[in-house]
């Protein structure tokens, strides 16, 4: 290794090993070296390095330079070098601090002892003496040192300026100039202590550091090369590439070791989601699992789920898994950090000195790792959304592609928010559990139990076992949450019958069981409302345990319905809060109250819309037939300024989503005939009829009983049309359209005449609503049989002068494409469609022209009717 390599090898060294090294150089004896770089061709350009306070350190190699002014000599050219670097930062209005810079000439150990001379005289200047002072009282050899300095600095000045350096210059350039020596060869002091430090530092075995160095010798060798600046992270990746595998990160042990306790302790304390809550406590087993593995090994993702469906327990579980490795693996847990405002306030309690995406950057080793962020939806929309939101997206841009981040989230908080699949933006890693909504968000959908995991779990239990026998399908649906599964196994394990649970239908059923077992006295149930009360105030679902003023708090962490994470409280799952909230804190049974609650703060959908999911389910269950209580709970928040819209579309859904028959719309059906030409009530009929046609798009799409529903409502909503207005009525219909069956006369008599109440509606306000016109003829030839006559003559209009000769290019493409369904009930009508389609002189100046013509297709084979078959070829 050559001398310039040995001694770029101890400065690398430094920095590899975060130790400090100003102090050899006249600088701070704490500042960190920072960034390394190699023939910088600028200045004294063999070494430049950075330190943490701004210092910087400037090297100039030469092996045994003689004490010399000879021009071109290995001290003149260094001295030359100095000069320009002085003369240039003046240029640029600096004075370069010599408590901040060192210009250093690197010698070796056996050089001329002269060099000893010229650097002790140079140190009489760094109090500040002028050169006249220092001259005078300096030895006859420092006093030839200087002397011979300044024949170099003369003509280096002489050769930049054009002119002599003055005494002050003279100091300036003599404080800056630090002459060290280095032994770095084989053995020396130098090459130990550089050995030590990485075999201390970076490996745990001193031993090990001599082999380490000569790896390092040629990462620098490289750098010379290239001359490509390094940080310590750039340096320790490139080391490890040549093949140094560090065990250790010097300034981050402390906090890496906090982090990996951290992990443990969360590990233990969340455990019990990855297994049922029974006194077997079964492992619950999960197939997705090996396939989520794969997906997190392939890079960061969001693991996403419904309420209960066991994301954080599949979570666990991997972890679990890594842990026994030797990876490295971080998990944090929202529930007990929701409180943090800010990134210091995050480091501050996981009680690090370092920023969390700085101690994760400088972790040792190559082995790609894992950090893991449960339940982001904790925040649900507090200051801490933001600090995990701001971390991830840090964490994705600084980490690469070492570190994997795994967030979990509800479903429901992903699809109602925007920041978080921004940031997880990219192709959803699994083609099986993945939600179809969110095809361009990196995501991994934790699925509902499969028979086979329920049945093996069964297994292990013999109570569950019979609960899962006696189960209905409705109940066995319902268990296959795992949240729901757990419920019920703690309820059959405190001694409730498989029998008594059989006719549960709903999870709040569930739940309702559940709090009634927990919070069996009126004690417990105050102490759940004040706790509750603190929550919503804070706008938080973990709070700390000596906010809540209520003696009965240690009795709820012991029944199992709030658990504590630190000094902090929260509910044992999420969903049990949601559920607590609906029946202790929304009042269900009041509308204007509970419309009062949700709408007083315009961000609250993220705390109490899951409450409100219940609280709605609730007051739909108690409110008899027709519903009128919750349809007029909808209205009330529909026509609410500033609420949030999660709240407003939580209620819309759980109503849309309870609709099974006609009856259950009687409330709505008289809020439509009793306000006429409301715009509010029409604007919620528009929201409401895209629940609906969400509702028919997924599996098992609308019961035939709330097809007749919704055709009714669509019916009514007609007779409230006002001019803007009618989105609701043409969701409706356009949902039935394709989805109704018009075999049931009941069914296609109610959607046609509110189909014939639309197009007459747009009619009435062309050309303002002709584009509404033209999907209402669609409507109309659909539910064509359900009233020939009514139809035709509404439809006739179409055929007919003026309207044919403004609209037909239009209308009459929509006509001719549900001819096929009127051909079998008319087929008069149908042939006199296509015979003035095809037949009709075309006005020269008229809107039906050739183009149109062309628009519309060419003509299908030629139809006619046929006397008395009601068909026609």
């Amino acid at each position: 290794m050559s001398f310039q390599a040995g001694v770029g090898a101890w400065f690398a060294a430094h920095l590899a090993t975060a130790t400090p090294l100003g102090m050899r150089f006249g600088l701070s004896a704490t500042a960190l070296p920072e960034r390394l770089q190699f023939e910088t061709a600028q200045f004294l350009d063999d070494i430049k390095m950075d330190l943490s306070d701004g210092s910087l350190i400037l090297v100039q190699c030469k092996t045994r330079p003689a004490m010399s002014a000879a021009k071109d000599g290995p001290l003149a050219n260094t001295v030359t070098q100095l000069a320009s670097f002085l003369l240039t930062k003046r240029k640029e209005g600096t004075e370069p601090d010599p408590i901040k810079v060192a210009a250093v000439l690197a010698v070796t150990s056996d050089a001329s002892g002269s060099l000893d001379d010229l650097e002790e005289a140079c140190r009489h200047f760094d109090l500040g003496a002028r050169w006249a002072d220092a001259v005078g009282r300096v030895g006859a050899r420092q006093g030839s040192a200087l002397r011979v300095f300044a024949q170099c600095a003369c003509a280096a000045w002489e050769l930049l300026e054009g002119s002599l350096p003055t005494e002050t210059d003279l100091a300036a350039l003599a404080r800056l100039l630090h002459i060290v020596r280095f032994d770095v060869n084989d053995g020396g002091a130098d090459q130990r202590e550089a050995a030590s430090l990485i075999g201390t530092k970076l490996l745990g075995d001193e031993g090990a550091g001599s082999a380490a160095l000569a790896s390092l010798g040629l990462v620098v060798d490289r750098m010379t090369r290239t001359g490509a600046p390094a940080d310590r992270r750039g340096l320790m990746q490139r080391l490890r590439t040549a093949g140094i595998a560090d065990t250790r990160s010097p300034g981050y042990d402390q906090d890496i070791q906090l982090l990996v306790s951290r992990t443990s302790t969360e590990l233990h304390r969340l455990a019990r989601h990855a297994r049922l809550s029974t006194s077997r406590g079964a492992p619950i087993p999960r197939e997705c699992l090996s396939e989520l593995a794969d997906a997190i090994d392939g890079g960061s993702l969001l693991v996403i789920g419904e309420p209960g469906a066991g994301k954080t327990g599949i979570l666990v579980t991997h972890a679990e898994r890594l842990a026994q490795g030797s990876a490295p693996l971080v998990l944090l847990s929202v529930d007990s950090l929701s409180g943090v405002m800010g990134r210091n306030m995050l480091r501050t309690e996981l009680q690090l000195k370092h920023d969390l995406i700085e101690v994760l950057a400088n972790w040792p080793g190559r082995e790609p790792g894992v950090l893991i962020i449960d339940v982001l939806d904790a925040s649900r929309g507090g200051p801490s959304e933001l600090v995990f939101a701001n971390l991830i997206q840090e964490g994705l841009q600084r980490l690469g592609e070492r570190w994997s981040i795994v967030a979990s989230i509800r479903t429901f908080d992903l699809k109602n928010g925007t920041r978080f699949r921004a940031i997880m933006e990219g192709e959803p890693p699994s083609a099986t559990f993945r939600d179809a909504g969110l095809g361009n968000v990196r995501h991994f959908l934790v699925p509902r139990l499969s028979a086979d995991e329920i049945g093996s779990l069964a297994q292990s239990d013999p109570e569950l076992s019979r609960l899962v026998a006696a189960a209905p399908p409705p109940l066995r649906e319902l268990l296959r949450n795992v949240f729901n599964l757990s419920l019920a196994a703690e309820l059959v394990s405190a001694g409730a019958t498989a029998e008594s649970i059989a006719n549960i239908t709903t999870q709040s059923d569930l739940i309702w069981n559940y709090e009634d077992a927990r919070l069996n006295t009126d004690r417990l149930r105050v102490a759940v409302g004040d706790t509750l009360t603190v929550m919503v105030n804070k706008r938080r679902i973990t709070v700390l345990r000596s906010l809540i003023r209520n003696e009965a708090v240690g009795d709820l962490v012991q029944s199992g319905v709030l658990a504590l994470a630190g000094e902090r409280i929260a509910f044992s799952h999420h969903v049990l809060f949601d559920h607590a909230a609906s029946r202790y804190y929304l009042e269900w049974d009041d509308t204007d109250a509970l419309t009062a609650q949700v709408s007083r703060d315009p961000a609250i959908g993220l705390l109490l819309g899951p409450a409100l999911r219940f609280a709605v389910e609730k007051a739909w269950r108690e409110g008899g037939l027709g519903h009128a209580d919750t349809w007029r709970l909808i209205a009330g928040l529909c026509a609410t300024e500033d609420i949030d819209p999660i709240i407003t579309s939580v209620a819309l859904r759980t109503a849309a989503e309870g609709v099974a028959g006609p009856e259950d719309v009687a409330g709505l059906l008289d809020l439509l005939c009793n306000q006429r030409s409301s715009r509010e009530l029409a604007t919620a009929l528009e929201r409401l009829a895209r629940f609906v046609g969400m509702r028919a798009g997924e599996p098992g799409g609308l019961p035939a009983g709330a097809k007749a529903a919704w055709a009714a409502v669509a019916r009514e909503g007609v007779r409230n049309l006002v001019a803007g207005c009618s989105d609701g009525v043409r969701f409706l219909l356009m949902t039935l359209a394709d989805k109704g069956d018009f075999e049931d006369d009941e069914f296609a008599g109610t959607y046609g005449e509110a189909a014939r109440g639309l197009l007459s509606f747009a009619w009435s306000k062309t050309p303002d609503m002709q584009g509404l016109a033209n999907q209402a003829i669609r409507f109309v030839t659909a539910s064509y049989a359900s009233d020939v006559p009514k139809s035709r003559a509404l439809l006739t209009q179409i055929l007919q002068d003026p309207r044919f000769e403004l609209y037909a290019h239009e209308e009459m493409p929509w006509l001719a494409e549900g001819a096929a369904t009127i051909a079998p009930v008319d087929p008069e009508f149908a042939f006199e469609i296509y015979r003035t389609m095809f037949g009709r002189q075309i006005s020269q100046d008229g809107h039906f022209d050739e183009r149109a013509r062309i628009r519309l297709g060419r003509p299908p084979r030629r139809v006619k009717p046929t006397a008395g078959s009601g068909a026609y070829r």
